[in-house]
């Protein structure tokens, strides 16, 4: 669904407030749930308003400031997902944890990429899971470093920061050709790309042609008769440019991470870092991860509600200010018209039969 809007963030708001209203909440409910007691409905209502409303003002209370926004952004996401988990499942009731550890010892680690965490199998993230159709497997480690290179908007700080390119590449689909897109490469190279595991591409049949030519190296990435979802190796940023992603290995397996997954997890170790290790926390904002940390801040607080409005209404929302102008379907039936008229004319124009 498009929405056309000037103010990405003002606009997802606008929709979440309509589950301020308790009585809108429990239509919502009902829909689920038709026959759901009213003691529960009452209840369940009121939770998810409470929820939606401690969101929004934690929300609405950070600055982006990387002393203390990681913490209310933290928690207006873990609301954000009790809210909608409660929604899509009113008689479940919500764990009382994160749903996931630091695996990391203090005072070892002074890198953001060096972190990694466990996700538990109970608590907010696990419920956030069963929402995606548990997108990630439970009672595993997962390196903060593969959430980072797996998320467009930091795509290309993650580059310069680290030296290393992401998993995940900005590209331009060709106009002229559905099945063709051009991989836009960091450093006008393709060394690095050439050498990733590409396993993902190839288990959803995409192929990549690499090749050179005066004008430097260039990638094209190609859908094939094979290819049944393009989406499956395919990103978006908030902007809705599209991105290809190469995935990460978990469990012996490359996955496509849900960027919501992934905001949850950076947010929870912002948090965490902040507010149990200062220590650490103090020498990464004074590095240059600290450019990481700000970016994610800025930007994946709105992708966050987008993910959560698009979950929320089962259908991939697509923020714009502007609609784009359409074109007429080409009437066939029309054109064969023309052509046999033509051909007549030219028929008897030269003597020939019409029949």
């Amino acid at each position: 669904m498009q929405i056309i809007t000037n103010n990405i963030e003002k606009e997802c708001w606008d929709l979440l407030s309509l589950y301020e209203d308790i009585e809108y909440v429990k239509e919502q409910i009902k829909l689920v749930k038709p026959k759901i007691k009213q003691t529960s409905l009452k209840k369940v209502a009121s939770e998810i308003n409470l929820y939606i409303k401690q969101a929004n003002e934690l929300y609405n209370s950070n600055n982006d400031s990387i002393i203390t926004s990681p913490l209310t952004l933290f928690y207006s996401i873990n609301n954000l997902v009790k809210a909608v988990y409660l929604l899509k499942n009113p008689t479940n009731g919500i764990k009382a944890s994160h749903g996931l550890s630091l695996n990391t010892e203090s005072g070892i680690n002074y890198k953001l990429n060096e972190i990694s965490v466990h996700i538990n199998n109970s608590g907010t993230f696990c419920d956030l899971n069963k929402l995606l159709n548990n997108n990630l497997p439970e009672n595993i480690d997962i390196s903060l470093n593969d959430v980072l290179k797996s998320i467009p908007e930091l795509s290309l700080l993650y580059n310069l920061v680290y030296g290393e390119e992401p998993n995940i590449y900005l590209m331009k689909k060709n106009l002229d050709k559905s099945y063709e897109y051009k991989v836009e490469l960091f450093n006008n190279s393709y060394e690095q790309l050439e050498k990733k595991d590409l396993s993902l591409l190839s288990t959803n049949s995409v192929c990549l042609n690499f090749f050179h030519d005066p004008f430097g190296n260039h990638c094209h990435a190609f859908k094939t008769a094979a290819t049944e979802n393009i989406n499956n190796i395919l990103e978006k940023d908030i902007y809705n440019n599209i991105y290809l992603t190469l995935g990460i290995s978990l469990n012996n397996q490359i996955i496509k991470i849900h960027q919501l997954n992934a905001i949850y997890i950076l947010f929870y170790v912002f948090s965490m870092e902040l507010r149990y290790r200062a220590y650490e926390w103090i020498n990464i904002i004074n590095s240059k991860e600290k450019a990481i940390i700000k970016k994610a801040i800025e930007e994946l607080k709105v992708k966050m509600l987008v993910c959560i409005l698009s979950l929320i209404m089962n259908e991939e929302l697509e923020f714009t200010n502007r609609i784009e102008n359409y074109k007429e379907d080409v009437d066939y039936s029309k054109i064969t018209d023309e052509i046999l008229k033509e051909i007549k004319k030219r028929n008897r124009m030269y003597g020939r039969s019409v029949l």
